[in-house]
């Protein structure tokens, strides 16, 4: 008995350790993992803003297609816009006169919309995540593309 006393005597402190160990891990996935949700909420609200955008400007009559883009980007009014800054998004649009351009890789567009019945509509956004020490440079790029016909140019659409 008395050799059983002692041996729990010689352990004491053993609990502590463990417990910050194990709650240093698990914190450190919980942080981890809601790293992943915000990415994963600006990923889908990129999704939503170049669908939408690109809706809105290819059922309008626009002289340059490209500047309503940006103008229905920047200047959204949704729940979204107050999480994510609007400066840090790289909008480019390229146009296109048939989908055979649009799948051969050495066509990148052209930036006249007179008569381009195609649109490629594209947001890059720079994400910079909290834990950056999981990533090479700091910074995630996220990217989405639309690919559109032009509503107001459909008459020239040719396969």
């Amino acid at each position: 008995m008395k050799k059983l006393l002692v041996s729990r005597k010689d352990k004491k402190g053993v609990v502590a350790i463990e417990f910050a160990l194990g709650f240093f891990a698990f914190v450190s996935l919980f942080l981890l993992w809601g790293e992943m949700a915000v990415m994963g909420f600006f990923s889908s609200v990129l999704d939503y803003s170049v669908s939408e955008a690109s809706r809105e400007v290819r059922t309008t009559s626009a002289e340059d297609y490209k500047a309503e883009f940006v103008k229905r980007i920047k200047t959204n009014n949704d729940l979204w816009s107050n999480f994510i800054d609007t400066n840090k998004f790289t909008i480019s649009v390229k146009y296109y006169d048939d989908i055979g351009s649009i799948a051969d890789d050495k066509n990148f567009g052209h930036d006249n919309a007179t008569l381009s019945t195609l649109a490629v509509y594209k947001i890059d956004y720079d994400y910079t995540p909290v834990f950056s020490l999981f990533y090479d440079d700091g910074t995630v790029k996220l990217s989405r593309q639309v690919i559109n016909l032009q509503e107001y140019e459909r008459n020239e659409f040719t396969q």
